[in-house]
């Protein structure tokens, strides 16, 4: 580690200036972020060589002249000497002397390499959408003409191979559903459509659909209500949001276990909880359940079926419509997720069970 030798004896006043000015020039060379400062009128008294190359500029035309005229400003997006965009928001930061404005320091970092990488995956993510999704499709339909035989009888062994092509094919287009999704929640791109949904009907459908996996597993299925829990919210993104954790729930569950979703509502808002009786997740990997392609290690070992998207997919969803989702859980023991919407924000509504938008109840 270099000592800066600021505080060495027999260095004089204007020795330890010029040694500390010399350390900070080294300073804002080396770092890759534009830095440029201007006087009080906004006239350029110095920048980097990062800002000298991200702006297209020489030191002679820059410094001296007003910042803005040589480098023109759109929504806070800075343009290049020769005109063209340079993907950046710069900050501004002011320099006071003895309580008077001096100047300003604008910093501005490259960011083309992010930009480049965004445009790689939004361009991915349109190849995904047109030339996987469209012949997964029409696979699907040929496989439809051929389990209802319309093109000729099939033998048993015939229709084993096509039951499994189907269900195959119908694993790919999910995951090619849960990609574009993702793409689209990142992106603000997924419109919500709010209606009054009640979630011990919703609770009661989700477990409907998930019983039949239960059934094969001797799994018991339960759903637990308090209250008349009434939520202003997208009926089918909630619905997507139960669906996910219900199926981990059942998929991380031992044969004869127990999993159950409890709906209630509490002084601030609406509560969904799913809980599981099953194998239980590492505190370690808490953390990380809802990072997109994220797979535990029971995952791995058990050979789970699962892209990792599901949970980051379903938190995008609570949180879009105002709310949160926790995950507490014990290995050996069970786990339980814990989705809350709250009573007042983007106009969740519990008229039902008599709570007020200020969340207090009746005589509150």
């Amino acid at each position: 580690m270099t000592q800066l030798p600021l505080g060495q004896p027999g260095r004089d006043r204007e020795e330890l200036l010029e040694t500390a000015v010399e350390y900070l020039r080294l300073l804002v060379e080396s770092t890759n972020e534009g830095i440029v400062g201007v006087d009080r009128k906004g006239r350029c008294t110095f920048a980097n060589a990062a800002a000298l190359r991200l702006l297209g500029c020489d030191a002679g035309r820059l410094v001296g002249e007003l910042f803005l005229e040589v480098v023109s400003e759109d929504d806070g997006i800075l343009r290049r000497s020769d005109g063209s965009s340079l993907p950046t928001g710069y900050t501004t930061k002011p320099i006071v002397v003895d309580g008077d404005v001096q100047g300003a320091v604008v910093v501005f970092p490259d960011v083309r390499a992010e930009v480049e990488a965004e445009r790689l995956k939004d361009e991915f993510m349109s190849l995904v959408s047109h030339e996987l999704r469209t012949p997964l499709s029409s696979v699907l339909g040929y496989l439809e003409l051929l389990e209802r035989e319309d093109v000729g009888p099939l033998t048993p062994d015939q229709r084993h191979c096509v039951a499994a092509i189907g269900r195959n094919a119908n694993r790919l287009l999910r995951l090619v559903g849960d990609l574009l999704l993702v793409a689209q929640l990142e992106a603000g791109d997924v419109p919500l459509e709010p209606e009054p949904v009640s979630l011990a009907a919703l609770g009661a459908e989700a477990l409907e659909s998930a019983r039949p996996r239960a059934t094969r597993k001797g799994i018991d299925l339960r759903l637990e209500v308090a209250g008349e829990p009434v939520v202003h919210a997208d009926r089918e993104r909630l619905g997507h949001v139960l669906d996910n954790l219900l199926s981990n729930a059942v998929k991380f569950t031992d044969a004869h276990g127990c999993v159950s979703v409890r709906v209630a509502v509490e002084p601030r808002g609406a509560v969904i909880e799913v809980a599981d009786t099953g194998v239980g997740i590492p505190a370690a990997e808490c953390e990380q359940l809802f990072t997109p392609f994220f797979r535990t290690e029971s995952a791995r070992v058990l050979a789970v079926q699962g892209s990792g998207l599901g949970l980051a997919i379903s938190k995008a969803l609570v949180v879009a419509h105002g709310g949160c989702i926790s995950c507490r859980s014990a290995e050996g023991v069970g786990t339980t997720f814990r989705v809350e919407l709250p009573a007042s924000r983007r106009g969740t509504v519990l008229a039902l069970a008599g709570v007020r938008p200020d969340g207090d109840g009746p005589g509150g």
